[in-house]
């Protein structure tokens, strides 16, 4: 089993590695990041055309609690493939 959020392959005899699946939405305290994840690098916040943000969610920041435990649960998605769903 790979890693999540881990894509890799061959075209024309190069060799590729992408990181990051995604984009995904999390609320926590009624605020909404977007972002994407991997299991070798985790969360990236970014904005609403993909680009990084400059400021990452400080250490106290409610969404590493949420993202905790959206990734304990399984990264289950809502129907729209995107909304994160925690237990």
């Amino acid at each position: 089993m790979g890693e999540f959020g881990h894509t890799f392959g061959n075209v024309s005899g190069d060799h590729f590695d992408a990181w990051g699946a995604g984009p995904f939405e999390i609320i926590a305290d009624g605020k909404r990041w977007r972002f994407e994840d991997s299991d070798r690098f985790g969360p990236l916040i970014i904005d609403q055309n993909g680009d990084p943000l400059l400021q990452q969610p400080k250490e106290r920041s409610p969404f590493w609690a949420a993202h905790a435990q959206w990734v304990a649960s399984g990264r289950r998605v809502a129907a729209d493939g995107m909304t994160c769903e925690k237990v």
